[in-house]
């Protein structure tokens, strides 16, 4: 007999479900329709009571409406602020290429800038 750790359930090799120490036997023929008829009609019964109407709708609250709406403007906010720092970034790379940093005055300024921010 093979045990199924995660259930508990084993099958025997008369055919049985075992749980535990109790024996379940499989229903058969005319007794496993009988289970299935009822299970279909408990669905069947239950399946008309769940249809929607027309007349159904949703409603969205007024504090939802405003989260979306603040929602809206900070991610417009966002938008203005990534492409100021992409200017920023070209406007950097284009400074290197031409030589900019690599002037005695500029290095200087830059040092200063550092020294003074009170990072070291």
């Amino acid at each position: 007999m093979s045990i199924d750790k995660a259930t508990g359930i084993s099958q025997s090799p008369e055919g049985f479900n075992r749980a535990g120490n109790i024996n379940v036997e499989r229903p058969k023929g005319d007794q496993a329709l009988k289970r299935i008829g009822g299970v279909k009609e408990a669905h069947d019964t239950h399946k008309g009571k769940g249809k929607l109407s027309g007349a159904d709708k949703v409603e969205i609250s007024p504090e939802a409406k405003k989260l979306q709406e603040t929602l809206s403007n900070l991610k417009s906010e966002l938008n203005k602020v990534a492409d100021v720092r992409e200017r920023k970034v070209e406007d950097a790379k284009a400074r290197m290429e031409s030589g900019y940093y690599d002037r005695e005055e500029t290095i200087k300024k830059v040092a200063n800038s550092i020294k003074n921010s009170g990072l070291l």
